[in-house]
């Protein structure tokens, strides 16, 4: 037989075909990694995985339904070797990092970044960015079996102890301009998400939300803390949410600065602006997704605007749990008073329905909602929030 017959044949028809459609498309996607600033695990994750191996296991299906078809065996060959050699080479789990807070491959090399220049530029904004904070602080990490956690302490030494979780793609240096509202009634511990972008270095990230509760209590071994309130906004805020339904003994009071997803599902617009700022972060997009999220932009800093742009383009972001939205029965598990603090103008979800739900089921809540408020509460509101903050942890 030769080659040509063999074309026709419609095994090698269906073989080829497939063939083809795994050349192509490979083609272009190179071909985008070189056009566009895309990162390694944003090509393959966000890119390559849902939309060629999504169509190929589609393929593949309607070839074993319609097998009888002699050039569906051939395609259906095909498309099995591509999703089988891609679930053998790209490991559906994250990457653990040795537990050691030095690599001795990456050196220096923190786990989120992926070139020493980037980190540098990015460590360096961070100390400018605190040493711009008006108030004194204090750097100090805890070893936990999770990574080495960095925490920025300030405030009251005896004062009670407050606990800040910033949010997504962010670290605790977001706090400035609620930390002058804060520091004279509180000892505050602005810690940065292990796994997110901040000096914490997560060598074995956690992996479930039962590992962000533990995680979480190691913390609070390490400053020798029994029992604290805690604060967080957006991630933090689904972090925060966690940690209260695992660890109530733990908790005394709970403030959530427009939580992520916790109440409610993010909003398709939401999705739409989060895919494209990570597919393509140029500058255009950064600002319009900065700017969807704020009203009051002019509070950014040079040195936190750099930070948010080195973490959407070269950064390799470590967090392995995402918000998602809790059942009824999972909120009704929050036991402790909580504040839920919302912008009028609130991006991911809908204010006015998140402060329904929240009121409606959770069984200690008060809802207080900021007018000229976006998703950014400690650059739109610090002051505001600051005070609805104090006058509901001053309530014994």
């Amino acid at each position: 037989m030769t080659m040509f017959d063999r074309i026709r044949n419609p095994f090698w028809r269906g073989f080829i075909a497939a063939a083809l459609y795994y050349g192509v498309a490979a083609l272009v996607f190179v071909l985008l990694k070189v056009a566009l600033p895309l990162r390694d695990d944003v090509y393959i994750f966000f890119v390559f995985l849902p939309v060629v191996l999504l169509a190929g296991i589609i393929w593949a299906v309607v070839s074993l339904i319609t097998i009888r078809r002699v050039w569906r065996r051939g395609a259906l060959l095909v498309n099995v070797i591509v999703i089988l050699l891609t679930f053998w080479l790209v490991s559906p789990k994250p990457p653990v990092f040795p537990k050691a807070t030095t690599n001795p491959v990456r050196g220096e090399l923190m786990p989120t970044f992926n070139k020493i220049d980037d980190q540098r530029k990015f460590l360096s904004d961070y100390q400018k960015e605190l040493k711009s904070w008006s108030v004194h602080t204090e750097e100090l990490d805890i070893e936990t079996e999770f990574g080495k956690t960095h925490i920025i302490s300030f405030g009251n030494p005896q004062g009670k102890p407050l606990i800040l979780l910033h949010w997504f793609y962010s670290n605790s240096t977001e706090w400035k301009y609620m930390a002058p509202f804060l520091q004279e009634r509180y000892r505050v511990y602005a810690i940065d998400i292990i796994g997110d972008m901040g000096k914490s270095y997560a060598y074995n990230p956690p992996k479930s939300e039962i590992e962000v509760s533990q995680w979480f209590n190691q913390v609070l071994d390490g400053l020798s803390l029994n029992k604290v309130s805690i604060c967080g906004h957006s991630n933090g805020g689904f972090q925060a949410m966690l940690i209260a339904q695992q660890n109530p003994d733990r908790v005394e009071k709970l403030i959530l600065l427009a939580p992520a997803a916790g109440l409610k599902p993010f909003s398709f617009k939401f999705y739409l602006s989060s895919f494209g700022t990570a597919i393509f972060p140029n500058d255009i997009i950064l600002e319009t997704f900065k700017n969807s999220g704020t009203l009051k932009a002019n509070q950014w800093s040079k040195e936190m605007t750099e930070m948010l742009t080195l973490s959407f383009r070269v950064a390799a972001n470590q967090l392995r749990v995402y918000p998602r939205e809790f059942s009824d029965d999972e909120l009704k598990t929050i036991k402790v008073p909580t504040l839920l603090i919302l912008g009028k103008e609130e991006m991911i979800y809908s204010p006015a329905e998140a402060a329904e739900r929240a009121l409606r089921i959770l069984p200690n809540s008060k809802v207080i909602m900021l007018p000229d408020c976006g998703h950014a509460i400690p650059f739109d509101a610090p002051k505001e929030a600051s005070n609805a903050i104090d006058s509901f942890l001053s309530v014994e």
